[in-house]
């Protein structure tokens, strides 16, 4: 039976093509910005499209207020915890950081370069803080986003809908803090 297994073509293939997917592990990056690009992996083309979409799930005071303390402590909290994961030669807050901006440049790369320096104050304020103050401020900026959905929105966060709008959330706080793109609020 092992023999039998052996000789399928099916089989040799799988076990080659394994391989050199091992190989190009390396070009992942440059697939990813292709496939944003080719939005094939997002359904909303345009930024604006993005934070209309978004906004429609954030339209009171309290829940925009909640939102803009809540969204940067679990960035940074985020970040910081990720500094202690690492992956050989790097940790999975730079990995995290790589891949959000290469989404971030496909859609507007303006916001894209403020947010990589914002993500960058952001790694090195995490790994000052210690492990117990990050996820201090993780949970605690959960409890924020929640609180304005429940208590001043009565929605669900949008992301529950559309799991791209846990990137989205971040570039829609730092735009109303830095105006670059126009859109209804």
């Amino acid at each position: 039976m092992l023999s039998a297994a052996k000789h399928q073509p099916g089989r040799r293939a799988a076990r080659s093509s394994g391989l050199r997917a091992g190989i190009r592990i390396f070009e992942a990056p440059r697939l990813i910005l292709r496939c944003a690009q080719d939005r094939l992996l997002f359904t909303m083309s345009t930024i604006t499209a993005l934070f209309d979409d978004y906004a429609a799930y954030h339209q009171t005071p309290g829940n925009k207020a909640f939102h803009r303390l809540g969204i940067p402590m679990i960035m940074l909290s985020l970040i910081g915890m990720l500094v202690h994961v690492k992956l050989g030669p790097v940790d999975a807050a730079i990995v995290l950081i790589v891949m959000a901006e290469l989404y971030y440049l496909t859609i507007e790369w303006r916001l894209a370069i403020l947010m990589l320096l914002v993500s960058a104050a952001f790694y090195f304020l995490g790994a000052y803080l210690g492990l117990w103050v990050n996820v201090a401020l993780f949970v605690l900026g959960w409890i924020f986003q929640f609180i304005g959905h429940k208590v001043y929105e009565h929605k669900n966060p949008a992301f529950f809908r559309n799991f791209v709008h846990l990137l989205v959330g971040p570039l829609w706080i730092l735009n109303g803090f830095i105006p670059v793109v126009k859109h209804r609020a």
